[in-house]
C-alpha cells in the first residue's frame, strides 16, 4: 500500500522543472543580484554527476558550455578555483593529483570536499582533510569555505577579505546539499554590474541555500569563473564578457530514463520518532473456501455491485470520491479475498480499499501512472457485507471476488519458499502448449509465478490441470520482461498447468499450502507497518543493496498471543536501478527467491502470505536503492505449525494426468485489458500479488 508520493520541499523560490529531477529557479535577491539556483534529485531516474578528469581536455582548462557539450549533461557550472589551489579533484574516477597546472601546495586546510560515489553523495566541511581520494570516491570537486552546516549558516565569515568579509559581494558559485542528501543544489549568481547585479555576500549566499532548502554548503569558484550552462545555453553574465576558461567542471546528467548510480539518500537507519502501525481485529478469524471468480465491478461495462459512487461521463470512479461495493457474502462471512484492477486511469495515482463501516486508512492498495493498467488482490474484513475504495484520479476499475473467509474452509500453512519448477536451464515453455509446472497436492497452494525473458508480448493463465483451461490470464507482459504474481490456485485436481501465448522461461515457487488444519486468516484494519520515506516503522532513509531491513510484527500493538503469519503489501517505489525484493522470516535463511522485481523508477506493490517464524519478525532486502514500504492486511491465527514443513508433505497420489488433454476455450487476457495489460483472475484461481510489467537485470 503507498500513499501518493510526496514532491520535493517547494519552498518559496519560482521552481520550474526543465529535466526529470532537475528544478530550476532565477530570482533577483537585495542588492539587486540575479540568482539561478538548480535543485538536482539525485535519485531520480537518469541523474547522475560528471566532474572534469585531466584527461578530458589534455589536462587544459575549457569553458564550461564546451565542458557541457562534450560530456553530454543537462546541466554544468564551474567547479574549483581555476588553478586548483584548493581542494581536492576528481574527474571520471581519475584524480588531478601530481598533473599540470595543479598547485603543488594546495590548501588542505581550508577547502570543504563534494564527492561522490556510488549510491553515496558526500559534502565534507573544510576540517575534514583527505590526503587523497577514498576507494568510494568516484567524481570529485574541492570548494573554499564551508558556509552552511547541518543547517546552520557561518554567519559573518572572514577570510581576510579573499571570500568572505562581512559585505563583500561578489559573482559566486555555491554548492549545496539537503539534509537527506538526496537532492544537490547549485547556486550561480551575477556581480560586479554584469546583469544589473552587484553580487551576493557569503550572508546573503548563506540564506539563500537555506531557503532552497539545504543543509550543508560551500563556495567554489566565483568572480569571472563563476558559470552556469543549461542545454547549451550560459543562463548567467560571466564578468570577463565572456565565459572564463577553468579546470574543472560540475556537471549534471538528467536523461530521465535509466539508473541513478549516485542516489545519494542516506541510508535507512533508525528513527525511533517514527509512528507505529497496530492489530486492530474485524471480525472473527475465517478459513478460506476458494471458489470461480464472481466479477462485481467493472465499470467500462457493468456496475453492478456499486451501491453508491460518483462517475464521470466515461463511466470512471471519480477521483478523490468514496464508493460501496456490495461482495454480495452471506451473512457468516467474516472477510474476503478480492482482485481489484485500476485500468485506463486519468492519471497518475493510487487507490484505497477498506472495510465497510471503518475508517480510511492512510495507505492504498494500488499505484498507476496514467494509461495504465494495475492489479493487485486485498484481503479485507466485512462491514456488512461491504468495502469501500477512493481513488486520487478517476479511473475504470475491476472488482472480482476471489474466495471467502468465513467458518469452516482451509487454513495457511507457510513454507519457506520451495522451488517446483524452473525451465531456465533446459527448454523454454513453448507457446500454446500446455505445460504441468506443480505436481497434485492435497490442496491449494500458493505459488509464485514468474516469466523469464519472454519472446514478445504476451500473458500465461495458471489453472487445476483438471479443469478447463479458462479464458483468462494470470500474468501480462512485454517483450524481454520479468514479470511475477503469486497465485493461489487448487493444486488438488491434478497439479498446477501453466498456458504461455509466447515462448518463455517460466520459475515457479511456493510460498505456502491450504489444508484443513492450517491457520485462520483475522482481518484487521489496514495498517502501515514501514515506510522508509518517512521513517514510519522506526526506519528512515533508502534501502541501500542487501541492506536488510526487519519488521518486527509481534512487538505491534495487538499482535494476537497466537498470531504465526501475515498477508502483507509490499511496496517498492523510487528505485534507482531495475532489481528484485527478497522477504522471509528473520529466523530462516535468506531464500534464493523473490518477492517482486521492478524497474529503474517503478512503483510495484504485491501482495504476499508470510509466516513470521518464531521471533514473530520478517526481513527484506532488494537489490537496489529504493524505499520500501510495508502494510498489513491481515494476520493468520492459530496453534503452530511445524516450521519445517514442506510442499513434499502435502504430496498427493489422486488425480495425476499422464497426458494433458486440455479442453476450453483458446485463453485471452481477462477483464477486456490487451495482451500486455493487467492480470486477470485465472478459473478457480486467486491472485495474491499485483502483476506488474518490470524490467529488470536479474531474478532469482
Amino acid at each position: 500500500m503507498l500513499l501518493a508520493l510526496a514532491a520535493l520541499p517547494a519552498h518559496a523560490l519560482p521552481w520550474i522543472e526543465v529535466h526529470p529531477g532537475v528544478r530550476l529557479a532565477e530570482t533577483v535577491r537585495p542588492g539587486p543580484t540575479r540568482v539561478w539556483v538548480a535543485a538536482v534529485d539525485t535519485c531520480a531516474p537518469g541523474v547522475s554527476l560528471r566532474m572534469t578528469s585531466p584527461d578530458d581536455f589534455g589536462g587544459a582548462s575549457q569553458i564550461t558550455s564546451r565542458f557541457a557539450s562534450s560530456m553530454g549533461v543537462q546541466l554544468a557550472t564551474n567547479g574549483d578555483f581555476f588553478d586548483h589551489d584548493f581542494g581536492m579533484n576528481l574527474g571520471n574516477g581519475t584524480s588531478w593529483e601530481g598533473r599540470a597546472r595543479v598547485s603543488p601546495a594546495r590548501d588542505r586546510d581550508t577547502s570543504g570536499t563534494f564527492a561522490v560515489g556510488r549510491d553515496r553523495i558526500e559534502l565534507f566541511p573544510t576540517e575534514v582533510v583527505f590526503p587523497g581520494p577514498e576507494a568510494w570516491m568516484e567524481e570529485v570537486v574541492g570548494g573554499r569555505w564551508t558556509i552552511l552546516r547541518d543547517g546552520v549558516g557561518d554567519y559573518g565569515i572572514a577570510d581576510g577579505g579573499f571570500i568572505c568579509s562581512p559585505g563583500l559581494r561578489h559573482p559566486r558559485t555555491l554548492i549545496g546539499q539537503s539534509e537527506d542528501g538526496r537532492t544537490v543544489y547549485l547556486v550561480v549568481g551575477n556581480g560586479r554590474g554584469f546583469g544589473g547585479s552587484v553580487g551576493l555576500t557569503c550572508d546573503e549566499a548563506i540564506d539563500l541555500l537555506l531557503e532552497a532548502g539545504a543543509w550543508n554548503a560551500m563556495g567554489l569558484d566565483g568572480g569571472g569563473s563563476s558559470t552556469m550552462v543549461l542545454d547549451g545555453g550560459v543562463l548567467n553574465s560571466p564578468t570577463d564578457g565572456r565565459e572564463r576558461s577553468v579546470l574543472n567542471h560540475v556537471g549534471v546528467y538528467a536523461v530521465g530514463a535509466g539508473p541513478a548510480p549516485h542516489c545519494g539518500e542516506h541510508a535507512a537507519t533508525a528513527y525511533p520518532a517514527g509512528p507505529r502501525g497496530a492489530v486492530v481485529p474485524l471480525g472473527a478469524p475465517g478459513r478460506l473456501t476458494l471458489a470461480s471468480p464472481v466479477r462485481l465491478v467493472d465499470t467500462r461495462s457493468g456496475a453492478a455491485g456499486l451501491v453508491s459512487a460518483t462517475r464521470d461521463q466515461a463511466g470512471r470512479l471519480v477521483g478523490g470520491q468514496e464508493v460501496v461495493v456490495d461482495l454480495g457474502v452471506s451473512g457468516d462471512a467474516t472477510a474476503a479475498l478480492i482482485n481489484v484492477t485500476a485500468t485506463d486511469p486519468v492519471a497518475d495515482g493510487f487507490l484505497s480499499v477498506w472495510p465497510d463501516g471503518a475508517a480510511a486508512p492512510d495507505s492504498s492498495n494500488l499505484n498507476w501512472t496514467a494509461g495504465e493498467s494495475v492489479a493487485n488482490a486485498v484481503v479485507v474484513g466485512l462491514g456488512g457485507g461491504a468495502v469501500r475504495m477512493r481513488p486520487s484520479a478517476s479511473t475504470h476499475v475491476v472488482v472480482d471476488r476471489q474466495g471467502v473467509l468465513g467458518p469452516a474452509g482451509l487454513g495457511f500453512v507457510p513454507v519457506a519458499p520451495e522451488r517446483l519448477f524452473d525451465s531456465r536451464p533446459g527448454p523454454v515453455v513453448p507457446a500454446g502448449t500446455p505445460t504441468r509446472v506443480v505436481d497434485p497436492l492435497v490442496g491449494p497452494a500458493t505459488l509464485s509465478v514468474v516469466a523469464v525473458d519472454p519472446q514478445d508480448a504476451g500473458f500465461v493463465t495458471v489453472w487445476p490441470c483438471d479443469d478447463p483451461l479458462p479464458p483468462t490470464s494470470n500474468l501480462n507482459f512485454g517483450p524481454g520482461e520479468v514479470a511475477a504474481a503469486s497465485v493461489t490456485v487448487d493444486a488438488s485436481r491434478g497439479g498446477v498447468c501453466a498456458f504461455s501465448s509466447v515462448d518463455t522461461d517460466l520459475v515457479v515457487d511456493a510460498t505456502g499450502l491450504w489444508v484443513a488444519d492450517g491457520l485462520s486468516v483475522q482481518g484487521v484494519s489496514p495498517s502501515r507497518l514501514l515506510d522508509t520515506r518517512t521513517g514510519a516503522g522506526g526506519t528512515r532513509g533508502r534501502v541501500k543493496p542487501d541492506q536488510v531491513i526487519s519488521v518486527d510484527l509481534g512487538s505491534l500493538p495487538g499482535w494476537p498471543a497466537d498470531g504465526q503469519a501475515a498477508a502483507l503489501v509490499l511496496t517498492v517505489t523510487q528505485p534507482t536501478d531495475a532489481g528484485f525484493l527478497q522477504v522471509w522470516p528473520c529466523d530462516q535463511a535468506r531464500p534464493d527467491t523473490s518477492a517482486s522485481n521492478y524497474a529503474v523508477g517503478q512503483t510495484v506493490a504485491v501482495t504476499t502470505l508470510l509466516g513470521a517464524g518464531s521471533t514473530r519478525a520478517v526481513c527484506l532486502a532488494t537489490s537496489a536503492s529504493l524505499h520500501l514500504i510495508v502494510d498489513l492486511q491481515a494476520v493468520m491465527v492459530g496453534a503452530p505449525v511445524d516450521p519445517n514443513a514442506g510442499v513434499g508433505d502435502y504430496r498427493s497420489t489422486a488425480g495425476q494426468v499422464q497426458e494433458l488433454d486440455v479442453s476450453g476455450a483458446g485463453t485471452t487476457p481477462g477483464a477486456g485489458c490487451s495482451s500486455t495489460g493487467a492480470a486477470a483472475v485465472g478459473w478457480s484461481a486467486l491472485v495474491l500479488v499485483a502483476v506488474r510489467r518490470s524490467r529488470s537485470r536479474s531474478t532469482t
